[in-house]
């Protein structure tokens, strides 16, 4: 379902040969669609608390689906009514199984630590883009690494409070250009060295080049110019909310 309505994903009308497709294979390609389409833009937990029409995107999570999402989305209202709202990924944890949680956490969002409603905008931090907290670690230690000569030089000590500032720093304009400039066989030779990384690990390279391009453009938007109107011409918006079509079931003089 796609609302709380129960509006079901058949019923769209995407395209006149829907209906000579097998339903059950067109609905599996269609969740599909969705499941990748939520990955790439992620989900803002407290957004979705806050306006009931964005809660179905949770069921297209990866590991969740449409019964461990309504279940979540129970345990977070009750967490939020008991004045203990879930404001990180780690807290998160409490209330999914630890391999959803594992498959489904690097697609939520949250807010950086400490900020509210009404606050000047600020860099997202690991929190906001789709770095998983497994690497946590190592990824903050590259912004850190990258952002050294930005803050006090050889003199900063690496720590909780430096690294976030250093995370946020690699986040804004003035980082763009030091993390872009990271020799990342470099960093990952260090990982290795440190025994933070299994030596052999082919894809250690590649998740920091994942890292890195999700610092520079956290949860980036893909699918192009949606133009001037949206992604969504005023007709077309119509036939997919009223699942008639102004070229075929709708026409002048017709009864409806």
């Amino acid at each position: 379902m796609l609302s709380q309505s129960g509006v079901p994903l058949l019923s769209l009308p995407l395209h006149p040969l829907m209906p000579s497709l097998p339903e059950e294979a067109l609905s599996r390609a269609l969740t599909a669609e969705l499941v990748d389409g939520v990955c790439r833009l992620g989900v803002d937990l407290d957004a979705c608390m806050q306006h009931e029409h964005l809660q179905p995107m949770i069921q297209f999570v990866p590991g969740l689906g449409a019964r461990k999402a309504a279940a979540l989305v129970r345990a977070l209202q009750a967490k939020a009514s008991m004045g203990k709202p879930i404001e990180s990924r780690e807290q998160l944890n409490q209330l999914l199984p630890l391999c959803v949680w594992h498959n489904a956490v690097g697609f939520f969002k949250f807010k950086p630590e400490g900020q509210v409603a009404g606050d000047l905008p600020r860099a997202p931090g690991l929190e906001g883009c789709r770095i998983h907290p497994e690497i946590y670690e190592q990824a903050s230690k590259m912004c850190f690494d990258a952002m050294l000569d930005a803050m006090q030089g050889d003199d900063t000590p690496d720590n909780d409070e430096t690294r976030l500032e250093a995370t946020e720093l690699s986040m804004s304009k003035r980082g763009a250009t030091e993390v872009k400039e990271l020799e990342l066989a470099d960093f990952a030779q260090y990982l290795f060295d440190s025994g933070e990384v299994k030596r052999g690990d082919a894809t250690c390279q590649e998740t920091l080049e994942a890292c890195v391009a999700e610092l520079l453009h956290p949860f980036m938007d893909t699918r192009g110019d949606c133009g001037p109107k949206g992604p969504l011409d005023a007709e077309r918006a119509f036939e997919l909310l009223s699942g008639e079509s102004l070229t075929g079931s709708l026409r002048v003089g017709a009864l409806t």
